[in-house]
């Protein structure tokens, strides 16, 4: 949890392997490279991360998305 930017950091993730896995990978990924304020908190699996019409991840929709997902961490 970031408390000067009151934010709380989350993972959208979009694979077909087993979640738990996924997720135990992710945390030691983060444990390894990230400050512990910046390893996230929650996790959720989607299909696919919406994309803009050039192919980037689409910034705007990942934050609605998890907005709508996780309210109560923005």
């Amino acid at each position: 949890h970031d408390p000067l930017l009151d934010h709380v950091p989350v993972a959208l993730i979009a694979s077909p392997e087993n979640h738990d896995d996924v997720v135990c990978r992710i945390q030691s990924v983060c444990r390894e490279k990230l400050a512990p304020a910046k390893h996230p908190r929650r996790f959720h699996f989607v299909e696919q991360v919406p994309k803009t019409p050039y192919g980037k991840h689409d910034r705007k929709a990942i934050r609605a998305l998890i907005g709508r997902l996780f309210p109560q961490t923005h």
